[in-house]
C-alpha cells in the first residue's frame, strides 16, 4: 500500500512524539478497555483509547475519532501499518476541528497544470487568456472557493468529477497512535503472562 506524503509526515511526527511515552492501562475487562498514554511528567499530546463491543474511540490533544467494525476493535487495528482509506470507512464520528478529510491544495494545483498541458497537446488555441486567469485561482480557502475561482472554460468542466481531498493530519496521527497503543498493550499483556524464570 502506497503511503501518502501527509501520512509519512504524520508517521514521523508521531514517532517523535512517542519518545519517553508512558502507557497506563486504566481499565481492562474483556472488550471494555481504557488505555492512556502521555509524555512522562507532562500532559502534552495525551491520548485516551477506549473500547467497548464493536467500537473503539481515540481522544485527546490530537482530536477524537470513533470507529466501528468488529466486536474486538483491537483485533481490527492490530498490525504494523495503517490503512488510512479502509479505516476511514469505519469512522462513525470524527474530530470537530479537523474532521476526516480536507482540501488538498497540491492535488488541485497538479490537476490544473495537467489540464492546461493536456489541452495544449490536444491543439487548443484559445488558452492565452485562460492561462492568465489560472494564475488567479484560489487554492487557499477550501474546495468551494477553488471551484468558484476556476476559469469558465470547457477544459475545466470536469473539475467536480475529481477528488481534491486528503485525509487530515490529525486523523492520520490518530491512526498511528492506535497501532502503537495496541502494540504496547499486547507487550504489557505478554510480560504479565510470562512467569519469572521461563527465559522468554
Amino acid at each position: 500500500m502506497n503511503m501518502s506524503k501527509l501520512a509519512k509526515v504524520a508517521e514521523k511526527y508521531f514517532i517523535e512524539s512517542t519518545v519517553d511515552r508512558s502507557m497506563e492501562i486504566i481499565h481492562d475487562d474483556g472488550l471494555y478497555r481504557h488505555l492512556k498514554y502521555y509524555k512522562a511528567g507532562t500532559r502534552c499530546m495525551g491520548v485516551h483509547i477506549t473500547t467497548w463491543p464493536g467500537y473503539l474511540a481515540i481522544s485527546g490533544d490530537m482530536g477524537c475519532y470513533v470507529f466501528a467494525r468488529i466486536n474486538d476493535m483491537f483485533e481490527f487495528f492490530r498490525g504494523d501499518d495503517i490503512n488510512e482509506s479502509y479505516w476511514a470507512e469505519k469512522v462513525q464520528a470524527s474530530d470537530k476541528c479537523d474532521g476526516l478529510r480536507e482540501f488538498d491544495e497540491d492535488t488541485a494545483r497538479e490537476w490544473v497544470a495537467d489540464t492546461l498541458r493536456q489541452a495544449k497537446e490536444d491543439g487548443a488555441t484559445d488558452l492565452d487568456d485562460i492561462e492568465d486567469e489560472a494564475e488567479m485561482i484560489n487554492y487557499d480557502d477550501g474546495i468551494i472557493r477553488f471551484h468558484d475561482s476556476l476559469p469558465a472554460h470547457r477544459i475545466f468542466r470536469d473539475a467536480w468529477d475529481n477528488n481534491f481531498e486528503r485525509y487530515t493530519f490529525r486523523y492520520l496521527w490518530c491512526c498511528y497512535a492506535i497501532v502503537w497503543a495496541i502494540k504496547e498493550y499486547d507487550h504489557s499483556k505478554c510480560l504479565t503472562t510470562t512467569a519469572p524464570g521461563d527465559g522468554k
